[in-house]
């Protein structure tokens, strides 16, 4: 980075890996973490896990801002959807001793439910499970599918990029068809 000890720069809400925090601070600039506390707690688990030998696996979107900061925290880590049938979990995952599982927090309720369901009929060895979901985002979801189910039609207004935004208007256009996605004043 070509910064000074005169910049700022802002750490946004899905973290970074450690490599990058640590380079921002030896810039000299200041620098303003703004991580969200939920990802600083997943930050905490898998660098605390990783350190003692626990293979790390993370649920989520590969290319998700939040999971390159959270991958960037462990060593080696495994990042899965979540959609990955019995099978491919026992033959991926079967080879180590102990595992740790963490989710992207905007990670879909639905898909972790069945994710568990398929991980409880493997043979792991040790097994560490931490819900890392955020309620906030757990309460957004199920109040878009009332709300779908209930009104004529539904504006889901966001970032078409947003990984929350995408996921709220799935949910809502799952149980109303007259759902849509509104991202500029033009739509």
């Amino acid at each position: 980075f070509s910064l000074s000890s005169n910049d700022t720069v802002i750490i946004r809400s899905h973290g970074v890996s450690l490599k990058i925090e640590q380079a921002l601070k030896d810039t000299g600039a200041t620098v303003i973490d703004m991580t969200c506390p939920f990802v600083k707690k997943i930050h905490k688990l898998v660098d605390e896990h990783s350190k003692n030998g626990w293979q790390v696996v993370v649920l989520g979107q590969k290319e998700h801002p939040e999971i390159i900061g959270i991958c960037g925290r462990c060593k080696s880590p495994i990042v899965l959807s979540g959609n990955e049938s019995v099978e491919e979990l026992s033959s991926l995952l079967s080879a180590f001793e102990k595992l740790c599982i963490v989710e992207q927090t905007t990670f879909s309720v639905e898909i972790y439910e069945k994710f568990l369901k398929k991980v409880s009929k493997c043979a792991f060895k040790t097994i560490a499970i931490f819900n890392t979901i955020c309620y906030t985002t757990v309460g957004r979801q199920k109040e878009a599918v009332e709300l779908a189910k209930t009104c004529d039609k539904v504006l889901v207004i966001g970032s078409k990029n947003s990984s929350n935004t995408s996921k709220l208007f799935a949910l809502a256009k799952s149980v109303n068809n007259e759902t849509y996605s509104i991202s500029s004043l033009d739509e």
